[in-house]
């Protein structure tokens, strides 16, 4: 049901720094569910989701419905280390977070980019420190250098890192409207999602419930860009909202309608509109 992921560099060094801290980065909810069989992302912040067999068979699944921003920063930084190595080398620095082991401050790997060797020997990437050997090599030349303090801030980060709690709370019903319904309410905070998005949400639909492009709605227009890029390459530059305009104007909608069921009820009606 999720929307792309959003959040610049800077919201995500904050967030790394209000665990650090210990400050609140807010509840997490999902929706648990024993009858509906979505589809999932394979990868998170361009990692993959380890699929683990009894996860994918077992009775009760849950599904993020708000905080994949937050979900996404955290496994962007923290993720490779619970990955194999060769499954993370491919993947670009952009992702990337560093501690400042003497400023106690974090950072992109865009907000080092040109910094001189003396800046980037203090740096600990956040990407080795749920691995116990790769955190313990990355520290070594630390031991044997003349700033010994850096290995007691890095213990500390790490610490404070796997005693950070996340509060998770479920909504437990077998009705995906409410499901998706509860996911717009949650997400008109913070950084707001546009209509496109509203309506993704409020039409999502699985696979066995008259799923494909009109079911989900934000894959369904980035397969129009896809589809039309090799013919008239401006189509990648037609935002969710154009498309949405689009898509509202082939139903014989108002594009300037507020009534979302009606929207909804013709999309369902018309399941080849996005053809």
């Amino acid at each position: 049901l999720q929307r792309r992921f959003t959040w610049t560099d800077r919201q995500r060094v904050l967030l790394l720094d209000s665990v650090y801290h210990g400050y609140p980065i807010g509840t997490l909810t999902v929706w648990r569910t024993r009858d509906n069989l979505l589809a999932c992302e394979a990868t998170v912040a361009d990692l993959l989701v380890p699929d683990d067999e009894a996860l994918r068979n077992a009775s009760v699944k849950e599904y993020v419905l708000d905080g994949l921003q937050r979900i996404s920063t955290l496994y962007g930084a923290l993720g490779p280390a619970l990955l194999p190595e060769q499954t993370t080398r491919v993947r670009g620095e952009s992702w990337e977070v560093y501690f400042d082991l003497d400023k106690e401050t974090f950072a992109s790997a865009a907000d080092l980019q040109g910094a001189n060797p003396a800046v980037w020997n203090r740096q600990l990437p956040l990407s080795v420190i749920l691995n116990t050997r790769r955190f313990l090599d990355e520290i070594e030349a630390h031991r044997k250098g003349d700033r010994p303090e850096r290995i007691a801030q890095a213990e500390n980060l790490l610490r404070k890192i796997n005693q950070y709690p996340v509060p998770i709370l479920p909504l437990i019903t077998e009705q995906i409207d409410a499901a998706a319904k509860s996911f717009t309410r949650l997400n008109t905070a913070g950084t707001r999602l546009d209509t496109a998005a509203f309506l993704h949400a409020l039409s999502y639909r699985n696979g066995e419930d008259g799923g494909g492009p009109a079911g989900d709605l934000l894959r369904g227009f980035d397969q129009i860009r896809e589809r039309v890029a090799e013919v008239w390459s401006p189509v990648e530059e037609l935002e969710d909202e154009t498309l949405r305009h689009i898509t509202f104007a082939e139903l014989g909608v108002s594009i300037y309608s507020n009534k979302h069921d009606h929207f909804v009820r013709e999309l369902r009606a018309a399941p080849g509109v996005i053809d």
